[in-house]
């Protein structure tokens, strides 16, 4: 028997799928050995209550995070591995739910399963279920709680309604061995419940994970079901084991009239190849040869010929003054270096800026007015039931805003930057718009005198 299983997969198409269902269905089957070893193939199915585009895109992103998530934990097995990444799904997403615009009353629902080797490792958090099929009878994975278990307070605490409902949940875990012959699905409670147990157990058992969840959608539509219709069917299949039965000849055409199968097709073509390739050999090593034996003759030729005896010089330039013409030109090099940073010092020094008996004072004059000037926008902008200081007491806030127009001069007047200063005076101004009832008009029209005129006199009066 072989130990490796393969995996065939049905997926639900697109275009056959009903309006309105957002279930997303996500699958990896590594590529590599060592990951296919040690994490094995994961797949995902969110079941998803309610609509919205910004839904749809939470939990896209959610599965794609449970993924990389699984994948890169390498601290524990494969159970505690995927707990983690669904727990971390669903405390993003609780913290997540503003910024994503996702209501209250919509829900998700993840069921993750995992296959390496021989194993199957599922968790899940939320309505959403795991089904295997073996010898005709299909079970849940994991199991539902018993109605004797624990508090039911903590077997809900456990089991979310929905990822993102709680900060902290533990999803229910299990793992246990697969054969081949064995059938797993991942499908929407809700889908389950239109189509029926025994329709679904029936369709996995006999069909092909593909035909099974086509039958299904169909089973689906005609029975007027609508919204969440997740599903993944997954065949467990053995591979035969790779036994090398007899040791692999190269085959070669029978050509009787060609010559023999290892030369040529043409008579004598390879007696003569073989012959001039010796013959330009036999070339190369005399051209070798010849050269050096040239080279041997006029190094002998050379060695007897007299030569003229190298001419030393015999004036000894002084020392002394190439010394001074160095030092002459390294002074003036220092000499430039020099006026430069004087140049430089006169440009900083000629620069406009506060005395030093000036700049502390001014300094804490302009934090104190900027540090009033923060104080009392936090004043007018407090919120008490809902409404700020210009709504409960407009008097005081003009009275305010008009004090923390007068900071922000002072902290000008100090020396700081009217551009730093410019979100302060936004936000004051904002209060001011807000406490007049007015609003800024980013450009205006001036109209021609006449036509002015033109227009009042055919307004019609009253």
């Amino acid at each position: 028997m072989s130990n490796r299983l393969a995996t065939r997969i049905g997926l639900p198409s697109v275009d056959d799928r009903r309006p309105g269902a957002l279930d997303v269905v996500d699958f990896h089957e590594p590529t590599t050995g060592s990951q296919a070893r040690t994490k094995g193939s994961l797949f995902l199915l969110a079941q998803v209550t309610g609509s919205g585009p910004h839904l749809s895109r939470a939990v896209r992103e959610t599965l794609d995070q449970i993924e990389r998530d699984y994948y890169y934990d390498l601290s524990a097995g494969v159970v505690v591995a995927l707990a983690k990444a669904l727990k971390n799904a669903n405390r993003r997403l609780y913290h997540g739910r503003r910024r994503l615009a996702i209501p209250r009353r919509n829900g998700v629902s993840i069921v993750a399963l995992v296959v390496r080797g021989r194993e199957a490792h599922v968790a899940k958090l939320g309505p959403a279920s795991a089904v295997v099929v073996r010898d005709g009878r299909m079970y849940e994975v994991p199991p539902p709680p018993p109605v004797t278990d624990q508090d039911p307070r903590v077997r809900q605490r456990r089991v979310a309604g929905s990822l993102g409902e709680a900060l902290e949940v533990e999803p229910f875990t299990w793992q246990g061995g697969l054969a081949a012959g064995d059938r797993l699905a991942l499908a929407s409670r809700h889908l389950a419940h239109a189509v029926g147990v025994e329709e679904l157990k029936r369709a996995l058992a006999t069909m092909r994970p593909s035909q099974a969840v086509e039958h299904l959608q169909q089973v689906f539509a005609i029975r007027g079901g609508t919204g969440s219709d997740g599903l993944l069917a997954i065949e467990i299949a053995e591979l035969s084991a790779t036994v090398a039965t007899r040791q692999l000849e190269p085959v070669r055409a029978a050509e009787p009239y060609a010559g023999l199968p290892d030369q040529s097709p043409v008579p004598m073509a390879d007696a003569i190849g073989r012959g001039l390739h010796r013959a330009g050999d036999a070339a190369e090593g005399l051209k070798a040869a010849i050269g050096r034996g040239m080279v041997t003759v006029l190094s002998w030729t050379l060695a007897f010929i007299p030569r003229r005896r190298p001419a030393y010089p015999r004036t000894i330039p002084r020392t002394a003054e190439v010394e001074g013409r160095r030092r002459r030109r390294v002074g003036l090099a220092a000499m430039v270096g020099l006026a430069a940073i004087m140049a430089a010092g006169v440009t900083v020094g000629s620069l406009p800026s506060a005395r030093p008996t000036e700049a502390i004072p001014r300094a804490a004059v302009a934090r104190s007015a900027i540090a009033e000037a923060v104080e009392l926008l936090g004043v007018v902008e407090d919120r008490v039931d809902g409404a700020d200081l210009v709504d409960r007491d407009p008097e005081r806030a003009d009275t305010l805003l008009a004090d923390a127009r007068g900071a922000i001069d002072r902290a000008v007047g100090a020396g700081v930057s009217a551009t730093q200063l410019d979100p302060l005076r936004a936000r004051i101004d904002e209060r001011l718009d807000a406490l007049h009832r007015v609003t800024r008009v980013a450009g205006s029209t001036s109209w021609p005198i006449s036509h002015r005129r033109s227009r009042t006199s055919s307004r019609p009066r009253w």
